[in-house]
């Protein structure tokens, strides 16, 4: 898997949260479900995930030492059994039984990413903040419409189901 180096920093608010969860209930109100947060940071989005769904897998992946070991000291607190946080480079990490993948792909290399997608199961929701898809395979994927943005950052965001 192509590793990425990546140190940019953003958080998704919890309205926009609200919105990901209310626009697909499907996914989030499935207590088979499992959430990967690919680039957790300080763990804000998957904490929240695994607080208000009933998802059986919640799991934060960051790279960052610091980050990561914040999100693990502030998730003790919560008490929350189906939520875990995983030091790594993702690209290292198995999300194959992922139902959701949520990434905040500003800064990722598109190589990077499609990687990763081609080794999701089928019928997995992915959301990302960024389009991804110029250039990879036609048919693969299906975009969704854009919906309410409750995002810190202007950029559009994209929710593709594989």
């Amino acid at each position: 898997m192509l590793k990425f180096p990546g140190s940019a920093y953003g958080e998704i608010t919890d309205i926009g949260t609200d919105v990901l969860i209310k626009s697909f209930p499907k996914y989030f109100n499935n207590p088979d479900g499992v959430f990967y947060d690919l680039g957790s940071g300080k763990g804000k989005l998957s904490m929240y995930i695994a607080s208000n769904t009933p998802l059986k897998k919640v799991c934060g992946i960051e790279l960052h030492t610091e980050r990561c070991n914040e999100s693990k000291v502030k998730s003790k607190n919560l008490k929350l059994n189906q939520l875990s946080f995983i030091e790594s480079n993702f690209g290292d990490c198995d999300v194959s039984d992922a139902t959701i993948v949520y990434t905040d792909n500003i800064c990722m290399p598109k190589p990077i990413l499609t990687e990763l997608y081609q080794h999701l199961p089928k019928g997995c929701l992915v959301i990302a903040t960024t389009k991804f898809l110029t250039g990879g395979p036609r048919g693969l994927w299906k975009k969704t419409d854009i919906i309410e943005k409750k995002y810190i950052s202007k950029r559009s965001n994209w929710y593709i189901v594989k």
